[in-house]
């Protein structure tokens, strides 16, 4: 899903820059929501979760978003899916909880 939401997002991207209506910036957070817990997965890991206060926030509007979430620039599509950012991300979290063994 990620995959293509991404090449569909940088898709529309690049025409509408093509088409000279306006210059579009995309940025990324990337953050989990576990136990009822968010974690920043591009944060400072040396940062105890204590210390970074998440919480998801509605905006007048009824849209979603996490204040003090690490944001990162991503001007192509290739910054969005980078090893270092993104696999990085999203190791540091995969192995916190143990999951139940299948049957």
């Amino acid at each position: 899903m990620m995959p293509r939401l991404l090449w569909s997002l940088f898709d529309k991207k690049r025409k509408i820059e093509a088409a000279g209506l306006e210059r579009v910036e995309i940025v990324m957070s990337y953050v989990q929501v576990y136990c009822e817990k968010i974690h920043d997965l591009l944060a400072d890991p040396s940062l105890p979760d204590s210390e970074r206060g998440l919480s998801i926030k509605e905006d007048a509007r009824s849209r979603l978003h996490v204040p003090n979430a690490t944001v990162v620039p991503c001007p192509a599509l290739s910054d969005a899916t980078r090893p270092a950012a993104v696999q990085s991300a999203i190791s540091c979290r995969i192995s916190g909880c143990a999951m139940p063994p299948r049957r």
